[in-house]
């Protein structure tokens, strides 16, 4: 292959601009922008760690929308956490009935890691009359809760 002596120049030129903007365009770790105030630290948590999420529905009801809307059943969680397990990280798995005029009628406890009886059946009471989207009939949902415990106190 015969390449002129100019178009082995651009060919050059390109090459080496290319990988100086790769090189200079991409930060190192750990390292801020020019300008950029340092990364802070994780702000202070004192409230339990709570992740809601929906393993599964049947019906008609979409499962964004039923995790969507059981995820404002946290200050419920929180209590029935806060009473039964406080310090103590635990996963619960519990099914629910969603009806189709849009509340979650009832929620049975399936299982809890560790097992916790007491903190299943406070769930499985306090969630019902959660608010719900409507649908044509009633869906079914198998429902995970994440709980852990909040950052401890400050200490001065």
């Amino acid at each position: 292959m015969n390449l002129s002596f100019r178009a082995i120049f651009v060919l050059g030129i390109v090459l080496l601009t290319s990988s100086h903007f790769a090189q200079a365009d991409v930060p190192r770790q750990g390292a801020t922008a020019e300008g950029e105030a340092p990364k802070k630290e994780r702000p202070y948590h004192p409230e339990p760690r709570v992740i809601v999420n929906v393993l599964s529905v049947k019906g008609p009801h979409d499962p964004a929308r039923v995790q969507h809307d059981a995820r404002f059943g946290w200050k419920r969680i929180v209590r029935c956490y806060k009473a039964h397990s406080p310090h103590h990280k635990v996963l619960v798995t519990l099914y629910l009935v969603v009806s189709r005029e849009g509340s979650l009628a009832r929620a049975q406890n399936v299982r809890s890691d560790p097992a916790n009886r007491e903190l299943e059946g406070c769930l499985a009471d306090a969630l019902p009359g959660l608010s719900m989207p409507k649908a044509a009939a009633n869906s079914t949902a198998q429902l995970e809760i994440k709980l852990a415990p909040g950052d401890p106190p400050i200490k001065n």
